[in-house]
């Protein structure tokens, strides 16, 4: 009898030691998701995810893999063999000539101040004048008519209505140094008293700012207008801290045109309310914001990526199909490029289905990787059951196939997205720099300025006579025909 309780208890304790094992095991998986997750988090860096290289910091670990997309060349830094150097070069008609005469002979010392001159030696000094701000004064003549006893004042040139005020060359310059290299407001006041030994105020600069950011008013929805009208549109966004709250920054742009707007909403709310995206019918290259397929554009996806995300997946998931559709696509890419310079339009058909047919065969190999597995779900919970970061891409690859592969098929097309991104990596500097706009009408006010500069620089336009035609009531205005 003894016996046999025994074996009744020693059932019972196996079968709590099941229960508990299996639990174990779910929590065990459980936290091995949790674990890897955080992996994945700690392990994303600029060159493996879409975050900013700013995000990157000075930390050395996990140390990245020295991989780059680029290619390497045999050729050494700096100029090559053969290359023609550049060094400063003579004027033939300088600003001022200084004469050094001989008076004595250095050797015997006998009186050559009458000796002909024989041979003349140039020799040039490039400098910045003597910096000091030039004060105009304009008088106005008033006269009494001799006839009707009337008088008549002679009228001021536009815009001078103030018995002292700044002229447009020193708001140009504000503007340069506060808009394009990001220099505050109390820094660029003291960069003006020390070099120009003028005080101004903080509240200058700020209506300085406003006056150009109104004068561009009608340019803006110029440009908005030209991004309307072109064949191709690259949009993007990023998030801008603003007044102490996260706002999110679009960029519309092309390679002659680019628009900026900063909005308190992320998303389609913002993409509504900047008014391109609504009513453009081209082509849209974006990187899979799930917001943009809301419009009824072609979309055209962006293939760099897709090439951090592989990155990822290829190092840190050990998933091989990465690194193959990473090899394929630049492939691909290269061998376009090749083409374009001999001349050609296209590839051929044939050329095509081997392309396709290696596409498809990757994308199978991410599906069925048993990482990448839809397994059933276990427990209680309810709902669709959440991927792996490899499902996901291999899915997106799948569905989205015309779109990855636009590039390949249209040589117009771009590999990437990567035009919106410079566009918008000087507001990231912006914000490195000075750490966030301290109102929305700050935000409002780089916005706009920042787009007309962009605008101009992408159309040969030197950047201060660009500015200089805003102060004075004709801003440059881009050729609207498709750009």
């Amino acid at each position: 009898m003894d016996f046999q309780k025994e074996i009744i208890v020693l059932r019972a304790d196996l079968g709590l030691l099941r229960r508990k094992n299996t639990e174990l095991e779910k929590e065990n998986a459980i936290l091995k998701k949790e674990v890897q997750h955080l992996k994945d988090q700690l392990l994303k860096n600029s060159r493996n995810s879409s975050k900013p290289p700013s995000s990157d910091g000075f930390k050395k670990e996990p140390k990245p893999k020295p991989k780059s997309l680029r290619e390497k060349s045999n050729r050494k830094s700096g100029g090559q063999k053969g290359h023609k150097g550049h060094k400063l070069q003579r004027r033939e008609n300088p600003d001022e000539v200084v004469l050094h005469e001989v008076e004595f002979c250095c050797h015997c010392g006998k009186d050559l101040k009458t000796a002909s001159v024989i041979e003349v030696q140039k020799r040039q000094v490039f400098d910045i004048p003597p910096l000091a701000i030039q004060v105009t004064e304009h008088q106005s003549e008033i006269k009494r008519c001799s006839c009707c006893g009337k008088e008549t004042v002679a009228e001021f040139p536009t815009g001078l209505v103030q018995e002292a005020q700044y002229g447009p060359r020193i708001k140009v310059f504000l503007t340069y140094i506060n808009q394009y290299h990001f220099v505050p407001y109390d820094r660029a006041r003291q960069l003006i008293r020390d070099v120009f030994n003028q005080n101004i105020s903080e509240g200058t600069i700020k209506n300085i700012l406003n006056k150009c950011y109104h004068l561009l008013e009608e340019t803006e929805h110029k440009i908005k207008a030209g991004l309307l009208n072109s064949d191709l549109l690259h949009h993007d966004e990023t998030g801008m801290r603003t007044a102490g709250k996260l706002y999110w920054q679009q960029v519309a742009c092309t390679e002659k045109l680019t628009c900026y707007g900063i909005y308190k909403n992320r998303g389609r709310d913002a993409m509504d309310e900047m008014g391109i995206l609504p009513n453009y019918k081209g082509n849209m290259i974006h990187d899979h914001f799930l917001p943009y397929f809301k419009y009824g554009n072609k979309h055209i996806l962006c293939n760099a990526h897709h090439l951090r995300e592989l990155i990822f997946i290829e190092e840190n998931h050990n998933q091989a199909w990465a690194k193959h559709m990473k090899g394929l696509l630049l492939a691909i890419k290269n061998q376009r490029d090749k083409f374009k310079e001999a001349g050609k339009k296209q590839f051929t058909h044939l050329r095509l289905e081997t392309y396709e047919r290696c596409y498809d065969e990757i994308v199978m190999m991410g599906l069925w990787h048993p990482d990448n597995l839809n397994l059933p779900r276990t427990g209680k919970k309810r709902g669709t059951q959440k991927q792996s970061k490899g499902r996901n891409l291999s899915d997106r690859l799948r569905y989205h196939k015309k779109k990855v592969l636009a590039f390949m098929y249209d040589f117009d097309i771009p590999f990437d997205n990567n035009l919106a991104e410079r566009d918008l990596r000087m507001s990231k500097v912006k914000q490195k720099v000075s750490g966030c706009f301290r109102s929305e009408a700050g935000g409002k006010y780089f916005c706009r300025i920042r787009s007309y500069i962009s605008t101009a620089k992408k159309n040969g336009i030197q950047i201060l006579d660009a500015l200089e035609k805003v102060f004075l009531g004709t801003p440059f205005i881009p050729d609207l025909i498709k750009v």
